[in-house]
């Protein structure tokens, strides 16, 4: 257009260029609203169906079942409650920029191949690093904080429902250091993740850098020797930069990936348990009667607690 000496056929084709964009942008804007729209309705009725199940399966399980000590009343109230949502993260809008993420990123690496595979390829040598980095960095304590904040629901659930006894005993400094101990991280911990996350965060942050010296030093090379030119080096480089871009925003994604990973298999783990006695198994009489039903020789204990009788 800046090459078009008439001012009229600048201003045409300006015109053009910019309803074209303004085009794209109304596209842009109806997509991305049917696209969240769709995704958030399918997310919350894949949360919604998923809580209805485990709590209809936890209804139906033994009564020994909830003796262990990892299906106490706290830690299933924690699960439908916390585990449920946390699918998530890799449900609904979240899943949706993923997709969009993934198609960015195949956009930007086809384009930077097409104007130079040489620079695309140098580029790519550091993805991996990036990558790694940026889910270590993502990541560092969040399994360990998990799985304390489980422990520390169950313990809170059950010291909450007893509060009254609790007062009367003056047991609200051991129970205070109890919880410190079960739900919060130790120093050592909380040290140990922070170094992990500054090396990372390092790494991540400078290896921009290090790509873009070795990005411009081959193609310096490739330049001087005539296979490609100044213009191919800025598109294919602006292209891979893009691309990395995106990849590092996917890379986010990782630790609530696993989260709902762990979620769902600890939720599914419950929801496929067939409960080892069935109620509604066996025969019924046609029709209801009245009489007396005597037990004779039944004993009843615990799975957890084999030598304790609790019905003789």
């Amino acid at each position: 257009i800046l090459l078009v000496d008439d001012p009229q056929t600048r201003f045409y084709r300006t015109s053009i260029i910019c309803g074209a964009f303004g085009g794209l942008v109304a596209i842009h804007l109806i997509c991305y609203t049917l696209d969240g729209y769709a995704f958030g309705v399918a997310g919350e009725r894949l949360t919604t169906r998923c809580r209805i199940m485990l709590f209809e399966t936890i209804l139906k399980q033994e009564v020994g079942w909830f003796d262990i000590p990892e299906n106490q009343p706290g830690a299933l109230v924690g699960r439908l409650a916390a585990d449920v949502p946390t699918l998530q993260n890799m449900t609904g809008r979240r899943l949706a920029s993923i997709l969009e993420t993934f198609v960015f990123i195949v956009s930007s690496l086809f384009i930077a191949f097409f104007f130079s595979w040489q620079i695309a390829l140098v580029s790519l040598a550091y993805f991996p690093i990036l990558v790694i980095a940026s889910v270590f960095e993502m990541q560092t304590w969040s399994a360990e904080v998990t799985r304390k904040s489980v422990k520390g629901a169950s313990l809170a659930q059950e010291v909450f429902s007893a509060s009254k006894t609790v007062s009367a005993l003056q047991a609200e400094e051991y129970f205070t250091d109890n919880y410190t101990s079960q739900a919060l991280l130790s120093r050592s911990q909380i040290l140990k993740g922070v170094a992990r996350y500054a090396l990372m965060n390092a790494i991540a942050n400078s290896l921009m850098g290090f790509e873009f010296s070795g990005v411009f030093y081959v193609g310096g090379i490739l330049i001087e020797k005539g296979a490609i030119s100044m213009l191919q080096l800025w598109r294919s480089y602006s292209a891979i930069s893009f691309a990395s871009s995106s990849l590092g925003y996917a890379a986010s994604f990782v630790p609530d990936a696993k989260k709902a990973s762990k979620a769902a298999k600890a939720i599914f783990e419950i929801i496929h348990r067939h409960p080892h006695l069935q109620p509604d198994h066996g025969d019924f009489p046609a029709r209801s009667f009245t009489g007396n039903v005597v037990f004779n020789n039944v004993r009843f204990r615990y799975p957890t607690r084999k030598q304790v009788p609790v019905l003789k």
